[in-house]
């Protein structure tokens, strides 16, 4: 997975309605070919974060990438895809390098790896 620098603006949609509610939520994902991942993280509190549960509910989005605006479709690795994508999470710069195995281990649950697929 590549990382630095690329960062995705995500659009809100609530997770009920799937209504647009005129906020954005900064990622700053991996990049795995033309794909990005991220694990879905409040920080590393326990909570699943508000733009992950809204992917969820309505997996596709529209986001400003850093070469324009892109629509992606966001669903959770799952099997080997989620164990090899999680193994090259803390290469990213941003989630916790060598204390990353640490933290996720303080969470109650399996951190969801996220991947965004352009449409």
């Amino acid at each position: 997975m590549e990382g630095g620098g690329q960062c995705l603006e995500q659009a809100a949609h609530g997770g009920t309605a799937g209504v647009a509610r005129g906020e954005e939520f900064p990622l700053c994902p991996g990049r795995h070919g033309d794909d990005f991942v991220t694990p879905a993280m409040n920080g590393w509190a326990d909570p699943a974060p508000a733009w992950w549960l809204n992917v969820r509910a309505h997996p596709l989005v529209a986001a400003d990438a850093v070469d324009g605006a892109v629509r992606l479709r966001g669903r959770e690795a799952t099997g080997p895809e989620r164990a090899r994508l999680w193994v090259e999470c803390p290469r990213d710069n941003g989630w916790g390098g060598a204390d990353f195995a640490r933290n996720a281990a303080l969470r109650s649950h399996e951190t969801p790896v996220v991947v965004l697929e352009r449409v």
